[in-house]
């Protein structure tokens, strides 16, 4: 507690304690306006609370067909960090598994909870076929597809209906 006479610019300090970030001030009583840790002491009794949040930790993992990266490796809840995975040669990005945490992900956006969290990135085997024949059949509905002798074609085996003949 401090004594300020009416009109005297006043400077809060925040020190977070340990694994904490300040997020904000918040004023519980008197008319004042807080900007860049600093007010003007009005007529009246102040009382300002110090917010501050516990920084929680990301990490991440994977399958060993690729890596995953992040913009930050820790935040404090409600952040949003970003992810990047990364194949290795011969695979392709499949999805995010939360092992544990509380965090929720949309596309390859992590929004932070209150816990810390660990995410595995998980990748899939890419299978190319060279087709020697210059048209194919694919799936039950009998579709044909021109290709050149010797080009290679991409299937997802792993969704693949019906059979594909040559």
């Amino acid at each position: 507690m401090i004594d300020a006479l009416e009109g005297t610019k006043v400077t809060l300090t925040k020190t977070p304690n340990q694994n904490c970030q300040f997020v904000k001030w918040e004023v519980i009583s008197g008319n004042i306006e807080i900007e860049n840790d600093q007010f003007i002491m009005g007529n009246e009794p102040v009382v300002i609370k110090a917010i501050f949040k516990p920084i929680i930790e990301l990490t991440l993992t994977n399958d060993g067909n690729g890596n995953a990266t992040s913009n930050l490796s820790q935040g404090i809840e409600g952040d949003v960090l970003v992810l990047t995975p990364v194949p290795n040669d011969g695979y392709v990005f499949k999805e995010w598994i939360i092992i544990e945490g509380d965090v929720s992900i949309s596309n390859n956006n992590v929004t932070l909870g209150l816990k810390n969290a660990t995410i595995k990135a998980v990748f899939e085997k890419i299978y190319t076929i060279t087709v020697n024949k210059l048209t194919q059949t694919i799936g039950d509905n009998n579709t044909s597809q021109t290709l050149i002798y010797g080009e290679s074609l991409y299937l997802d085996i792993s969704k693949a209906k019906g059979t594909v003949t040559y």
